[in-house]
């Protein structure tokens, strides 16, 4: 019977990872202190990121299920993480 470490080396995951996981950070943060999804969009947009409206909310919403799924009821912190310098800049720029 093979362990999960040898199953892992001998075979690649093949679910679809999403062009905006790396910027999850960063989309959930915006989401949380209250931006729109078009304030969103044009964020990822100055990341070269071409997403629509509802492709944001799709995602927001699937990673939202998914996190719900891997926390099993434990409370779920939303305070703001360490954000990226982009992110920061972004952000002063709607402050204005």
């Amino acid at each position: 019977m093979k362990t999960l470490e040898q199953f892992c080396k001998q075979n690649e995951p093949k679910r679809r990872k999403s062009k905006l996981d790396v910027y999850y950070e960063e989309i959930t943060e915006l989401y949380d202190r209250g931006y729109q999804i078009e304030q969103i969009q044009d964020f990822l947009k100055s990341q070269k990121i071409d997403i629509s409206v509802r492709g944001i909310r799709k995602y927001l919403q699937s990673r939202k299920t998914m996190q719900v799924k891997t926390v099993h009821g434990a409370q779920i912190n939303n305070e703001p993480t360490t954000r990226s310098s982009v992110t920061q800049n972004f952000i002063d720029k709607y402050k204005k």
